[in-house]
């Protein structure tokens, strides 16, 4: 089971546009001890929830926070009274107020699974996604500040089955061909942007990004899909569960 809350605040004084280390410890306050400590621990970009606090394009404060299994879905879920109240923010001295706005969806990776790999799915070569807070994989020590395609696929394939119970994708052979076939074709306003986390700052990149897919088969071209329309929910790269990699695509 995947859920995804998204919830609208407003603020008495301006905040910085990136909250989600903050909004973490939120989080972590209005779970058990138990599970506050599984979220907390592993790796970074491996950790099984998505959480990212931005200003929106109507300059909207929104808090996404997504579930990518079953037991964090049931967690998060019994305690939405908790999460989306009123809070005292300490590190701004402020207050912030939920606005009477929320949205509230579900899937699983069967689900997903089935609406690309079913006989009514439409072949699609052209796939746009904006990232919308920053992101970064890291790679070889070192942390991209720029969109590489398939460090992009590689990074959802390892969310995707590191979550999903029952379907898994990761196979060399096909993770090569797909990154072959997966081309940025043009890039719109991106440039490089700072998340404060845990007392520093890392940098990553925000902006739009147009991809071609060039698939030689119906199978690749599910594949890649799959994968774009599932980084909706996963986030991409390192550090989604305190704010980084949010992104939504666009299918053209």
């Amino acid at each position: 089971m995947i859920t995804k809350y998204r919830a609208y605040f407003k603020s008495e004084i301006k905040l910085p546009p990136y909250l989600g280390a903050i909004f973490q410890s939120i989080l972590l306050e209005a779970i058990n001890l138990e599970l506050a400590q599984e979220l907390h621990d592993g790796e970074h970009s491996l950790r099984p929830y998505h959480s990212a606090v931005y200003i929106s394009k109507d300059n909207e404060y929104v808090w996404d926070l997504i579930a990518l299994n079953e037991n964090i879905s049931d967690a998060f879920h019994s305690k939405l009274s908790s999460l989306f109240k009123d809070h005292y923010l300490r590190a701004f001295d402020t207050k912030i107020k939920y606005l009477d706005k929320y949205e509230f969806s579900k899937t699983s990776h069967a689900e997903l699974f089935k609406k690309f790999y079913s006989s009514d799915f439409q072949e699609n070569d052209r796939v746009s996604m904006k990232f919308i807070t920053p992101t970064t994989i890291k790679t070889e020590g070192r942390y991209l500040h720029y969109p590489r395609e398939d460090l992009i696929l590689f990074s959802l394939l390892k969310k995707w089955d590191s979550f999903s119970d029952d379907i898994k994708l990761f196979d060399k052979d096909l993770y090569e061909t797909i990154s072959s076939s997966l081309l940025v074709s043009s890039i719109i306003n991106l440039k490089s942007q700072f998340i404060n986390v845990d007392q520093g700052k890392v940098s990553g990149f925000v902006g739009q990004v147009n991809f071609k897919i060039k698939a030689k088969t119906r199978q690749i071209n599910q594949l890649i899909n799959l994968l774009l329309e599932f980084s909706n929910y996963s986030g991409i790269g390192i550090k989604t569960a305190i704010g980084m990699g949010r992104v939504e695509t666009i299918s053209n």
